[in-house]
């Protein structure tokens, strides 16, 4: 008959040596630090590889995302829709005015105002003696928004070249409409004007 004693302890002869066992040395501290092997240090990057230089963009990001390709047409127009003419805009009306004034564009200049109580020919006919106008626009003040209509006062100081040579002086303030609405005008228009002579 044979004894299969030795057997019973194999396993746990085998967990001793893979745990090191109670009696074994680690094999680190018996080769000795010195023996393992380390990383070179060197003035570089720990990589091994280049460091990014002024022609790498945006190290160590990813690229900058664009556009959303599955972005439909209905929420870019949505966007688009929302946003409305501002301040600047309302400027660049008076610019605009005061520009066709200059070049004589009665018509154009006419065509700016939201209701002007002179018809066409009355208007050209106020500018007959003045040859040219200079304008300086001040800062636009606050849009005053309700009931779907949309206000900006703009500060204004103008000088008239008359055709005798004299330069005539005003200074207020010009009021520019618009309406928020869909049946009414998006675009600033000049509702009124009050200019004092200095």
């Amino acid at each position: 008959m044979r004894c299969h004693r030795p057997l019973l302890f194999l396993p746990l002869a085998l967990l001793l040596a893979a745990c090191g066992g109670p009696d074994r040395a680690d094999p680190a501290e018996a080769a000795g630090e010195d023996s393992l092997p380390k990383p070179a240090i060197t003035a570089g990057s720990v990589t091994g590889m280049p460091a990014p230089g002024p022609s790498t963009p945006n190290p160590g990001k990813g690229p900058t995302p664009g556009p959303d390709p599955l972005a439909t047409g209905a929420a870019q127009a949505t966007t688009v829709a929302t946003a409305e003419p501002g301040a600047d805009a309302a400027v660049s009306v008076l610019r605009d005015y005061f520009s066709a004034i200059n070049t004589r564009d009665f018509a154009r200049a006419y065509a700016l105002w939201r209701q002007n109580p002179q018809t066409p020919a009355q208007f050209a006919d106020g500018f007959a003696g003045t040859t040219g106008v200079s304008v300086e626009i001040g800062t636009p003040g606050p849009i005053d928004a309700g009931a779907g209509q949309r206000f900006i006062e703009i500060p204004v100081t103008l000088d008239a070249t008359q055709a005798d040579g004299r330069v005539e002086r005003y200074a207020g303030r010009v009021v520019l409409h618009r309406s928020s609405v869909e049946s009414g005008d998006p675009d600033w228009r000049i509702e009124r004007t009050a200019l004092a002579k200095q």
